[in-house]
């Protein structure tokens, strides 16, 4: 058989009855022009092995049946185009019945169980109508109604979602939120599904996972956001978070003042954690867990410090930087960093004052109003500055800035819409800048030093590589600056932090964060770095958690580094434990 004409066809095989574990094995099968992975399957089947197993119903792509993992990824494999190499395994997260049949009977009877079906009461229809009109005319809402019903039921989401890999017995996850969604947001349904849907969307790190690899390409993190944001609008926020909310529309400097004021009272509530730079809880205070290590809070905060523009000697191009508050109150040197870099290679920067939280918290907890509110703050500064491209230093800052800002207002009017959207087209994340420019860029200015190449991995921040689509840009800035790049087998798996949701779910975010540091272990890395604030906090932690010899940095700190000291001089302190 030619080479050029076959498809090498790795299966995953698994009888009960018989074996033990899984076991793979490979056929050389004829290529055809148009062939499905669905019509592979059947080749093996007919011509060589009647005793595979695998399930198909409509052949459209409509009823989820065939999802299955093909080289990694859930597919569904009638519509989908045979590759001339594929390896192709049941869905994970779930009991395999045979081969590649996973057992759904259990999971149906769990959704079944929350009646997903539309509620409806007698004698409504008329009352109902006007309430009907205004919710379907609205784009939004419509828009999430119409994503929700379009899911075919397939698991695929589930069956790579990371909380849901960590608890296999659960009956939450994004494939009964997806159930659930389509009712919750029908105006004619009349159960009440908010605390349901709280509780689903609470255990939710919006990491895209599921949206990435999703068959049918539904944005089913922003239906769970949605999800949050419509339970806030019945039932409220929690006291707590809404002061805590609240406080990010405060002035900087009575916010920082108040800040400042609480280290009267830190050493009562924290204690040092030993050679790492954070804190301890000295015992539980609501959901924070004893052993999550938080930051310190920095002694002079970045926006404090620095005035409104950091000007380049020799001018090539002008910036306006968006800091956002982990870098302002816990990591300012990163943010030095980023301006001695830009400075470097004639990059002016300006730093707006008036410049706000970018208000994902607010987002994330399902407060879109002052969500709204904290966007529209930033704009109005950032459209001061006149300048063509604002800079971000943090993958999830980022994202929101430049994808969810123009979602808040997208039943605005026309004008405000195109403020929102002008503003999100100029966000570009520093790594991205920085390797747009690359060719001006002199490799040898970066790398700075002579001896061995540090040897470094790189985190992918969920949201900077699943929204923003950064990738290859902070590669290429570590290989130019001489680094030796080590990738790990995932180096985009979740890391479990999620916002509030590894400080609220501490188990369950050390379990999802143990796989990433086993991940970052094998690659005999000296740093770890990363482009997201809470990634390089979350990273930290499992770094203390394993008593690793390796140091969680944000990559531009690793490139301000090689710059101003050089790699010998890294090379010179290898070995060192810690996360400075």
């Amino acid at each position: 058989m030619e080479e050029n004409n076959t498809i090498r066809l790795t299966l995953s095989r698994f009888d009960p009855e018989k074996d033990q574990a899984p076991r793979r094995e490979t056929h050389l099968i004829p290529f055809q022009k148009g062939m499905t992975i669905l019509d592979t399957l059947f080749y093996v089947y007919e011509n060589i092995d009647r005793s595979l197993s695998f399930s198909y119903g409509c052949r459209y792509s409509r009823c989820g049946l065939c999802a299955v993992n093909v080289n990694g990824k859930p597919t569904l494999i009638c519509q989908t185009l045979a590759q001339k190499e594929m390896v192709i395994e049941p869905l994970p997260n779930y009991p395999v019945v045979r081969d590649l049949v996973i057992e759904r009977a259990d999971w149906g009877k769990r959704t079944s169980d929350y009646q997903p079906f539309l509620q409806r009461a007698a004698g409504e229809q008329e009352r109902l109508q006007a309430q009907i009109q205004s919710e379907v005319l609205r784009p939004k809402s419509f828009e999430i109604f119409k994503q929700a019903t379009r899911c075919v039921d397939c698991y695929s989401c589930n069956a790579i979602c990371p909380t849901i890999s960590e608890d296999k017995e659960a009956t939450r996850g994004p494939n009964l939120m997806m159930q659930m969604a389509p009712y919750f947001f029908d105006p004619r349904d009349r159960m009440d599904r908010t605390g349901l849907m709280q509780e689903l969307a609470a255990k939710c790190l919006l990491c895209g996972t599921c949206a990435e690899n999703c068959p049918k390409d539904l944005a089913i993190d922003e239906i769970i956001a949605d999800a949050r944001a419509k339970v806030v609008e019945k039932k409220g926020l929690p006291w707590a978070k809404k002061r805590f909310l609240q406080a990010l529309l405060w002035s900087r400097s009575l916010l920082s003042f108040l800040l400042k004021g609480s280290s009267l009272f830190r050493g009562l509530l924290f204690q040092k954690v030993p050679q790492e730079s954070g804190l301890h809880l000295r015992f539980p205070l609501g959901k924070l867990d004893v052993r999550r290590i938080l930051p310190d809070l920095a002694k002079d905060f970045f926006l404090d410090k620095f005035p409104g523009e950091a000007l380049a000697p020799q001018e090539s191009d002008r910036v306006a930087f968006f800091v956002g508050c982990s870098m302002n109150y816990l990591y300012p040197p990163i943010g030095e960093a980023a301006i001695r870099i830009l400075n470097r290679y004639g990059v002016s920067v300006l730093i707006p004052d008036g410049q706000k939280c970018c208000g994902l918290p607010a987002y994330g907890a399902g407060d879109l109003a002052r969500a709204k509110k904290l966007a529209l703050a930033n704009i109005e500064v950032f459209e001061k500055t006149n300048a063509s491209r604002v800079v971000v230093a943090c993958g999830s800052c980022g994202a929101h800035l430049m994808k969810h800002y123009p979602k808040l207002f997208q039943d605005e009017d026309p004008a405000l819409k195109e403020r929102i959207e002008c503003f999100s087209e100029s966000i570009i994340d520093l790594t991205a800048y920085l390797a747009e420019r690359i060719g001006e860029f002199t490799p040898p200015a970066l790398i700075g030093g002579q001896g061995q190449a540090l040897r470094v991995t790189y985190h992918d921040s969920c949201h900077l590589k699943r929204k923003l689509g950064v990738r290859e840009e902070p590669r290429t800035l570590l290989q130019a600056a001489g680094m030796e790049l080590a990738e790990m087998a995932e180096p985009d798996r979740c890391c479990g932090m999620g916002g509030s949701f590894g400080l609220e779910n501490y188990e369950l975010s050390a379990k999802i964060l143990d796989h990433k540091m086993e991940d970052i272990e094998k690659t005999g890395a000296e740093i770890v770095a990363t482009g997201c604030m809470g990634c390089l906090m979350q990273l930290k932690q499992g770094i203390h958690n394993h008593s690793l010899k390796i140091r969680a940095k944000h990559i531009i700190e690793v490139l301000d580094e090689v710059m101003v000291n050089g790699l010998g001089k890294q090379a010179q302190g290898r070995g060192s434990a810690g996360n400075d």
